[in-house]
């Protein structure tokens, strides 16, 4: 038998990857390097919030179009 042809993977985009760094675990961590000032670190965290409640926003409805597709088949 032939092998299957799986469709070739995309690479990566740097765009895609830097307007994910606001939810990647080790930027989140690196904000708490900004400790030493309180300000600075609320900023830093408030900043976070905001881009993951954009995310959850984005991910909540994409997960809903999935889910009420129509199964394929």
């Amino acid at each position: 038998p032939a092998p299957a042809h799986s469709p070739p993977v995309p690479a990566p985009s740097r765009v895609r990857a830097v307007a994910l760094l606001p939810v990647d675990y080790g930027v989140f961590c690196a904000v708490f390097l900004l400790l030493g000032s309180e300000r600075v670190f609320l900023a830093g965290y408030a900043v976070f919030f905001a881009a993951h409640a954009l995310f959850l926003a984005g991910f909540l409805i994409k997960w809903f179009r999935e889910l009420s597709a129509p199964p394929a088949g």
